[in-house]
């Protein structure tokens, strides 16, 4: 069976229906809690949650600018270059 629990968190409440059952590992009662919205006092209703986003991939840019920064300041590629020659540029990965 389940009910509908509210709590309030920094001012804010939120919604959720929970369900409890019986964790025979550990001999005691348990809850699962699925998270429904946020509460709207002045109506009483609940304001369900947007729609999640699907985030596919990420990219950190800040590491790469840094390289390029830093071995500009000390020219690494030129110290590549002339100390392996043609495979500086197999090392070095802009070009």
């Amino acid at each position: 069976m389940t009910y509908l629990v509210k709590q309030k968190i920094r001012g804010r409440t939120y919604a959720y229906e929970a369900e409890n059952y019986w964790d025979p590992e550990k001999k005691q009662s348990r809850q699962k809690r699925r998270y429904l919205g946020v509460w709207d006092e002045a109506t009483g209703h609940i304001i369900l949650k947007t729609a999640e986003r699907d985030v596919k991939t990420t990219k950190s840019l800040g590491p790469a600018y840094l390289l390029d920064s830093v071995s500009s300041e000390i020219q690494l590629r030129k110290k590549l270059s002339e100390s392996f020659g043609e495979d500086g540029d197999i090392i070095w990965p802009w070009q």
